[in-house]
């Protein structure tokens, strides 16, 4: 059976804007024949069939597309009435207008019993049986549920907002990478006691845990050497502008008639290779005329290889921070990565999951280290690729995935506000590395 989801907002005076609030869904058997399912989709994400209360009627018009849907008794869990009318409901034309009214002044931000504007808009179109809502969310794999809780978020000590400590480790360690890819000279003259590659990077987390990975799996996903290996050239490039960084404000040991002829490039250079996918035809030009468009400006002549290559190295790098912060990992992987893989996915296409579960990562407005929830989907495509590539498993199928949890989160936006939820390719597979240029 199909069911229409309306977006809803509601207008408790004509002084007041619009606010968004929960959703409604309507069932019909056929199309044209009268709803035979209500559902009440609360801003929680929590749904309930409020079929019962409501009772269904022609429109005065005698248009099959328009229908009146009444609750004339307090609807539960909301103690709510409604008098409302569907105009072409079965399309993406889809409207109703009318009234809602509540014994409870908090749902509506009033200091009484009220009644006010409610309006609904089309966003979506769902098929999932309805005893499946009906029954409720069931659990799931406690792993999986650990899998899908773990955030790369935490809260800031001195109150700032919540930051992502694994983009710290992996800003870290780039710049180890970086300072590692510079030739043997300068390194023995400028960075004395650098160490080995990712030594420093291991005594902050103190475990080897990489090399047990990279070892368990048989990828080189998380290999530090195999990273530099294959992204050297962006990486020795990256350390040469760092280091002419220095230089150009060494003014306590190197005169100024030295320092003059060299250059600070650094922010340029890293805006440029790390130039995200939906702004390439709109700011590449400009970005590159800010680097240098010179014979000698290898970042301008080598734009789409460093890019590339940069894309790769800080990814890894940041999956490699992930799984040497978390700890959970460990558990994750022993099932084998592509096993693992598997359940996740199961539980991630699972009518209860899509149904239940996803509408409640939309509105977190509560939790302080909540993120919106195309940013919580980018991150679960972080880890879904970790698996993936210690898996041996094609990265198409987490853009499937992801897809599919965007659709089906179309219907949620009225808790998020009616911006698409499409992601872009370059917040698909969150954008990393992005603080370098700052250090």
């Amino acid at each position: 059976m199909e069911r229409t989801v309306f977006a809803t907002d509601f207008k408790s005076s004509a002084q007041r804007p619009w606010q968004a609030w929960g959703a409604l869904e309507v069932g019909h058997a056929a199309q044209g024949a009268s709803p035979v399912t209500v559902l009440l989709r609360l801003t929680d994400g929590s749904i309930h069939d409020i079929s019962s209360r409501v009772d269904t009627k022609p429109s005065p018009s005698h248009d099959a597309r328009h229908l009146v849907l009444q609750a004339t008794g307090a609807v539960s869990p909301y103690n709510i009435s409604f008098d409302i009318q569907t105009t072409d409901d079965h399309s993406c034309n889809g409207r109703f207008q009318g009234k809602v009214a509540s014994h409870n002044p908090e749902d509506f931000g009033t200091h009484d019993f009220s009644t006010v504007e409610w309006r609904g808009s089309y966003v979506a179109t769902r098929t999932s049986p309805l005893q499946v809502v009906q029954a409720g969310p069931t659990k799931i794999d406690q792993d999986v549920q650990h899998f899908l809780d773990m955030s790369v978020l935490v809260n800031d000590p001195n109150g700032q907002a919540p930051y992502d400590v694994v983009q710290r480790g992996a800003n870290n360690l780039m710049l180890d990478m970086m300072m590692h890819a510079l030739p043997q000279r300068a390194r023995n003259y400028y960075f004395r006691g650098l160490g080995d590659l990712g030594d420093s990077f291991r005594e902050s987390f103190g475990k080897n845990i990489l090399d047990d990975m990279t070892a368990a799996s048989g990828s080189t996903w998380l290999s530090l050497h195999d990273n530099q290996n294959v992204n050297g050239r962006v990486l020795f490039l990256a350390g040469m502008h760092l280091l002419c960084r220095e230089l150009s404000r060494a003014d306590d040991w190197l005169s100024s008639e030295f320092r003059i002829h060299v250059k600070d490039k650094v922010e340029p250079f890293f805006k440029l290779v790390n130039c995200p996918e939906d702004a390439l035809e709109s700011r590449v030009s400009e970005l590159k005329q800010l680097y240098g468009t010179g014979e000698k400006d290898v970042a301008t002549k080598e734009f789409d290889s460093l890019r590339s290559t940069y894309k790769n190295v800080s990814q890894r790098s940041y999956h490699c921070a992930y799984v040497s912060l978390r700890p959970e990992w460990r558990t994750f992987l022993q099932q084998g990565p592509a096993t693992f893989f598997q359940k996740v996915k199961d539980t991630l296409l699972s009518e209860n999951f899509k149904e239940h579960l996803l509408p409640k990562l939309i509105d977190l407005a509560e939790q302080s280290t909540a993120m919106p929830f195309c940013a919580q989907i980018s991150a679960l495509a972080d880890k879904l690729t970790i698996l993936a590539h210690l898996g041996s498993i094609s990265t198409t199928e987490i853009e499937h995935i992801v897809q599919v949890l965007l659709d089906y989160g179309d219907g949620g936006r009225p808790y998020n506000g009616r911006g698409s939820s499409k992601l872009s390719d370059a917040s698909l597979f969150a954008r990393r590395g992005e603080a370098i240029g700052t250090i």
